[in-house]
């Protein structure tokens, strides 16, 4: 194989790694203030964690946005 050929390779290797570090890090410093699936409903926010009410659940995440608890409200009309 001849040695320019190579190092051309190398180089768009290099550049689709950079690429997709780059796209990695984008991504997790815009993840948690992208909303992509519709709104949060009641907001609460405490020091270290925050609380939102959507209605037919109750989720309790941390600071960073991880999910710690999810309550999930349940209708006993169906069952009689």
């Amino acid at each position: 194989m001849e040695k320019g050929k190579l190092n051309e390779r190398r180089r768009t290797l290099l550049k689709l790694f950079a690429l997709g570090g780059g796209a990695l890090v984008l991504g997790k410093i815009l993840g948690p203030g992208l909303n992509l699936f519709g709104g949060e409903g009641d907001v609460t926010d405490f020091r270290n964690f925050r609380v939102v009410d959507r209605g037919d659940e109750l989720g309790v995440y941390d600071k960073s946005g991880n999910e710690i608890l999810i309550i999930e409200n349940e209708n006993d009309a169906g069952t009689q």
